[in-house]
């Protein structure tokens, strides 16, 4: 559906989506309490589009560095790309793509950050 052309930065994440037991493993101090997801921000900002939520698969995770140790436990640390770092696609039919940041306090070093982007027809 997209074709990537450039990626700068190489470093993205496809494993922190819309799954609550993410966030229960992640933080156990909020013990079980819900949390917003970057999937449950798509999935009601894209409902007013008419797309249900069962329509929206897994999230991309652009610029997010999350990995696994050899023990086994999950990392999220800050991103690696810096100001400039770009990740340019292509759709090869027509889409509509939500873009969320991700609600997960650890993401970004617990810091927010504004990254920009451009739609061109």
């Amino acid at each position: 559906m997209l074709r990537i052309l450039e990626d700068t930065c190489g470093r993205h994440d496809f494993l922190l989506t819309r799954v609550q037991e993410t966030f229960d493993l992640l933080y156990p101090e909020l013990d079980g309490a819900p949390h917003w997801s970057c999937w449950s921000n798509l999935a009601e900002s894209l409902g007013g589009l008419g797309v249900k939520p069962d329509h929206i698969g897994t999230t991309f995770n652009v610029f997010m560095n999350t990995w696994w140790d050899t023990g086994g436990e999950l990392h999220i640390d800050p991103p690696t790309s810096v100001a400039g770092t770009r990740f340019t696609v292509e759709a090869e039919l027509d889409l509509i793509v939500g873009i969320t940041a991700c609600s997960a306090e650890k993401s970004n070093g617990g810091r927010c950050k504004p990254i920009d982007y451009e739609v061109v027809e």
